[in-house]
C-alpha cells in the first residue's frame, strides 16, 4: 500500500500537466498527499518491535544526559542580509560573523521538550512578519543525533559513553523513500511558487496540506557520517530583523578516517551551499551514506509518530563510561518518570 502511494505521487509530481492539476484541479494533488501521509501512517503504526527497527537501521537516538537541558535565551551566528543573500550559508563561516543572544526563543532538548514535539499545533502557526514562530517561542528546533548501527553497543554510539542515569531517547525513522519523497515534494512545490508566486490560492491548497504532513512526520534534514558541529544561524529578513532560526554546519565537516575513498579519509570540507547539498542529498540514503563511522550525525525534526510506544525514553543503569549494561525504559507518570519494568539491551 505505501509502495502504491509513494509511486502514484511521484507520477503525479513528475507530470507534464502537473501546473494544469494545481490551477484547475488542486484537490487532486491534496488528495494524492493524503493517501501517501495515510499509508506512511499505517506503516508507523506496525513500529513495536525495537530490536528489528535497529536492526533495520531505523532507530534514531538523542541523548539527553542526565538531565534536562532548555536554553532559555538561543545563541545564534547573525550573518548580515546582504552577506547571506550573496554568498548563502558560507555568510556564517569564520570568526568575523557575530553571534547574539535571542530573548523570547529558546531551545529545549529535555524529555518534555521532545514530547511537545509530538503536539502538529506547535507547528502549524501562521508566520507573521516580526514574529517569532511558536516552534522557536517553545524551543522545538530539530535536534541532532544518531542512526544506530547494528555493530556497535549503543553507548558507543553516542556523543559521549554514558554515565549512569544518564537518558536517550530513540525513535524509529520511516524508510529512505519516504524521506527522499518529503524533499522532493518540498523542493517541487518551492519550484511551483517562484513560476506561480506566492500569493497563488489554489497552490496555496497544497503547500498548506504538505504543512500540516510535515508537522506530523519526523523529517531528516541533514546526515553526514560524522560530527558536523552543527549550531544555530539566525536567517537574516530584508530589513535586518531575525524571525528564523536553522540547526547548521557553522564551520567544517570532516570525513571519517576509515572511508571507502582514500581521497576523502580525514578530509575537511568548509560549510557552503554545496555542502547544505551533499549533507540534504545524504539523507536519501541514510542507512549506508552515515554508517561508515561509529559516530555519525543527523539533523531531525521530531514529530508525532503514529505507535505510542514512541518516542521511548530510556536511563542507563550500568556502570559510568561503560556499555556493559541495559537502558531501563521509563514513562511519566502524575508528572514523575518512572521505570516500565522493560530494558533495552546494549548489543544486538
Amino acid at each position: 500500500m505505501l509502495e502504491e502511494a509513494r509511486r502514484q505521487l511521484i507520477s503525479l509530481l513528475e507530470s507534464p500537466n502537473l501546473l494544469w492539476f494545481v490551477e484547475k484541479n488542486p484537490d487532486l494533488i491534496v488528495g494524492v498527499l493524503d493517501n501517501w501521509f495515510e499509508a506512511l501512517k499505517l506503516a508507523e503504526g506496525d513500529d513495536v518491535d525495537f530490536i528489528k527497527i535497529w536492526r533495520e537501521h531505523r532507530m534514531f537516538v538523542r541523548s539527553i544526559g542526565a538531565s534536562d537541558t532548555v536554553y532559555d535565551t538561543l545563541e545564534a551566528k547573525t550573518p548580515t542580509y546582504e552577506a547571506f543573500k550573496e554568498q548563502g550559508w558560507k555568510s556564517a563561516k569564520g570568526e568575523g560573523v557575530s553571534t547574539s543572544k535571542f530573548k523570547g526563543v529558546k531551545y529545549d532538548t529535555g524529555k518534555d521538550g521532545i514530547q511537545k514535539r509530538m503536539n502538529p499545533a506547535n507547528f502549524l502557526d501562521e508566520r507573521k512578519a516580526g514574529v517569532v514562530k511558536n516552534k522557536y517561542a517553545e524551543g522545538l528546533m530539530d535536534v541532532s543525533g544518531t542512526v544506530m548501527r547494528n555493530d556497535r553497543a549503543i553507548g558507543e554510539q553516542l556523543h559521549n559513553k554514558p554515565m549512569r542515569g544518564d537518558w536517550v531517547c530513540f525513535l524509529p525513522l520511516s524508510d529512505e523513500k519516504d524521506q527522499e519523497l518529503i524533499l522532493f515534494v518540498k523542493d517541487k512545490l518551492s519550484q511551483l511558487q517562484l513560476v506561480l508566486g506566492k500569493g497563488h490560492p489554489q497552490l496555496n491548497l497544497v503547500i498548506n496540506k504538505f504543512k500540516r504532513i510535515r508537522a506530523e512526520v519526523t523529517c531528516i534534514k541533514l546526515a553526514f557520517e560524522t560530527d558536523m558541529a552543527l549550531g544555530f544561524v539566525a536567517v537574516p529578513n530584508a530589513d535586518g530583523t531575525y524571525t528564523k532560526f536553522t540547526y547548521m554546519v557553522k564551520s567544517e565537516v570532516k570525513y571519517s578516517m576509515r572511508n571507502q575513498d582514500p581521497a576523502l579519509a580525514n578530509k575537511k570540507v568548509g560549510v557552503s551551499n554545496e555542502l547544505v547539498a551533499l549533507l540534504r542529498n545524504n539523507v536519501k540514503r541514510y542507512k549506508s551514506c552515515v554508517g561508515i563511522a561509529i559516530k555519525n550525525e543527523m539533523r531531525v525534526a521530531m514529530r508525532k509518530h503514529a505507535c505510542d510506544l514512541w518516542p521511548m525514553f530510556a536511563r542507563w543503569d550500568g556502570p559510568d563510561n561503560s556499555t556493559a549494561g541495559t537502558w531501563e525504559v521509563c514513562k511519566k507518570v502524575g508528572g514523575q518518570w518512572a521505570g516500565t519494568g522493560r530494558r533495552i539491551p546494549s548489543t544486538l
